[in-house]
Order: structure tokens, then C-alpha cells, then sequence
């Protein structure tokens, strides 16, 4: 049935479906938060300066309708998710050469068990809100931004190796994107920690939104990284991978 399914699938259509919900509940939680609970999701506690922007936290998981649309845009995303990387070990034994059992499969398992921890800690992060259960939100937070690291230097790392075997020029094209993206990731992630800082220690106006919107970049990124799969799929010589299960 998985295998049917992988070599029937119309992949740009289901990965748009699959990369849409969390843009979706992300853009309508923040607008909705700004038209209808300013005062309060932009409220930073403990310092009383002027900000215009919701957090991710304070827009998806203190006010209805947005816990709900958060809630169900990433539990209905996180299956497709959860496919798609198991895909992948079938994408790279498609594409490589005859070394791949002695030379990518055990970087390739890594890669998929890496990104099913960044799903799943998505998903109880999601669960699990900070403003009810805060020590697991900010584990599974942790766990989510050090693992989506560490998988997009390994699947650039596997797919590196894999172009040089078969130059492949969607490949190519893929692994460029990937630099870039995670490039843009990090800088990102290494923006969102300063303001963070900054709010904290000095509690000026509107850094806590500069903050916030680095927090929507990050997502946005996070999730442009992830969408490559599209393309990837597509440069595997069949039209997409197979599942040997």
C-alpha cells in the first residue's frame, strides 16, 4: 500500500498541501491575533514596553480560534511530514551508485531519524503550550531548533556526496538551494537569540516584535528547506521514490 501510494502520488501537489497548513495556521493565528487580541498577545510580562507583533507563542496558544487552527494545522502537516522523510531512503538508493550500502545508508538513516525527532518535537511543542505546560514547550522547542540543524547539514552533506556520483543537475540545484537556505536559517536563529537577549536585559520598545519576527522567518525558512523535497524527488530517475515495504 506505502509503495503504491509513493509511486502514485502527484508530489508538488501533496508537498503544497503538506507545506501550506503550517503558512496558513502561522499567517491567520498572527493576523487574527493583531485584529482581535492586540493588547493582549502583544504584552510582554514583566516589561511594559510598545510592541506591535505577536510571538508564535503568545499567537498560537493563548486565544481561540488560534489554538485551534494552530493546533490542527500541525497535526494535520505532521503525517505528510512523517511520509516524506521516510521517502527519502528510497530517494537515495534510487540515485546512488552501487556503494550505496557500504556509503550512504547509514548517513541516510541518520538523516531520517534526525528529521522524524524535528517532526515530532514540532508536533509536542504544539501540544503542549507554554503557557500550561512550559517545561516540556521549551524542551521540545530545544530539541526541534537543534535537531532541524542538524538535519539540514546532513541531508547537504549525503546529497553532496550523492552529486558527485551522479551529477545529477537537479541535485545541483537542490544542494544550492539547501546552502542558502540554511545559511539564512542560522542567521536567523542567531538574530532571534541577540533580540531575545536585548528584551530581556533592556526591555526597549519594539525589539520584542523584531523578535517576533524573526520567529516568522525562522518557520517560513524552516519550512522553504523542508519544501525542497519537491525537487529532489523529481531528479531521482523514476518519477519519484518507491518504498520497499
Amino acid at each position: 500500500m506505502a509503495r503504491f501510494l509513493c509511486e502514485t502520488l502527484p508530489w508538488t501537489k501533496f508537498g503544497t498541501v503538506v507545506v501550506s497548513l503550517p503558512v496558513i495556521g502561522l499567517a491567520f493565528c498572527v493576523i487574527y491575533s493583531i485584529l482581535y487580541d492586540f493588547k493582549e498577545t502583544t504584552i510582554t510580562h514583566g516589561c511594559s514596553a510598545y510592541n506591535f507583533l505577536p510571538s508564535i507563542s503568545a499567537a498560537s496558544g493563548e486565544k481561540e480560534p488560534q489554538i485551534s487552527v494552530w493546533w490542527w494545522s500541525i497535526v494535520l502537516h505532521t503525517p505528510g511530514r512523517y511520509f516524506i522523510s521516510l521517502c527519502y531512503l528510497n530517494y537515495y538508493s534510487t540515485i546512488a551508485s552501487s556503494g550505496w550500502k557500504g556509503n550512504y545508508e547509514p548517513l541516510a538513516i541518520a538523516c531520517v531519524m534526525v528529521n522524524l525527532v524535528e517532526v515530532t518535537a514540532l508536533l509536542m511543542l504544539t501540544l503542549y503550550s507554554s503557557r500550561d505546560y512550559f517545561e516540556i514547550h521549551s524542551t521540545a522547542f530545544g530539541i526541534f531548533l537543534a535537531f532541524s540543524i542538524i538535519y539540514m547539514l546532513s541531508v547537504i552533506a549525503i546529497q553532496k556526496t550523492l552529486y558527485e556520483d551522479t551529477r545529477l543537475s537537479k541535485l545541483s540545484s537542490s544542494i544550492r538551494y539547501k546552502k542558502l537556505l540554511f545559511a539564512a536559517y542560522c542567521c536567523l536563529v542567531t538574530s532571534a537569540m541577540y533580540l531575545y537577549y536585548r528584551h530581556s536585559a533592556y526591555c526597549e520598545a519594539i525589539v520584542y516584535s523584531m523578535f517576533a519576527f524573526s520567529e516568522y522567518l525562522i518557520v517560513l525558512t524552516n519550512i522553504a528547506f523542508h519544501s525542497t523535497f519537491m525537487l529532489d524527488f523529481t531528479s531521482a530517475q523514476q518519477p519519484c521514490p518507491s518504498l520497499h515495504i
